[in-house]
């Protein structure tokens, strides 16, 4: 068995919670961090579906990327899925942001299938206004970035 813990700092480590946006709350957000487990789901958001199948599956600890709970809480009652997951014994961890722009995350990923070859991080604070450079003979990626408002491209 692995602590919830372990699996905290080995996403920390490839997905530093530190690097979030400001407005995120990506990090541990439900539950023991001691705790051991046995199962673990991994879900875009957690719903009553997936909560229902968390439970059905035995899951310990569910990994989610958009947070369980991201604004501030004013009530932490029945319906409410933090509430849901702790009630069912389900710890939770988010990783947003942080695993958005970290290298191999999801905005790479996404670079990658539009063909996108050289990307840089963004500095903070984010803005829409974004630079890149297209290195993919696609016609259909290469129209696509031309039509973006707000995106700067050069063709390689």
């Amino acid at each position: 068995m692995v602590k919830i813990k372990e699996v905290y700092d080995f996403i920390d480590s490839f997905a530093p919670f530190s690097t979030q946006a400001d407005f995120d709350n990506s990090g541990f957000l439900v539950g023991d961090i001691n705790r051991y487990i046995r199962h673990v789901g991994v879900v875009l958001d957690v719903t009553q579906q997936t909560l229902a199948a968390a439970r059905h599956l035995g899951v310990d600890l569910i990994i989610t990327h958009h947070p369980v709970i991201f604004d501030a809480t004013r009530s932490f009652t029945a319906g409410n899925m933090a509430f849901e997951l702790a009630a069912a014994g389900i710890a939770a961890i988010s990783a947003h942001t942080s695993l958005d722009c970290a290298a191999g995350g999801v905005n790479d990923v996404l670079a990658g299938l539009l063909e996108i070859e050289k990307t840089e991080p963004s500095p903070p604070p984010i803005t829409p206004q974004v630079s890149c450079a297209l290195a993919s003979s696609s016609k259909t990626v290469q129209r696509i970035w031309r039509n973006m408002s707000g995106i700067s491209c050069v063709q390689r």
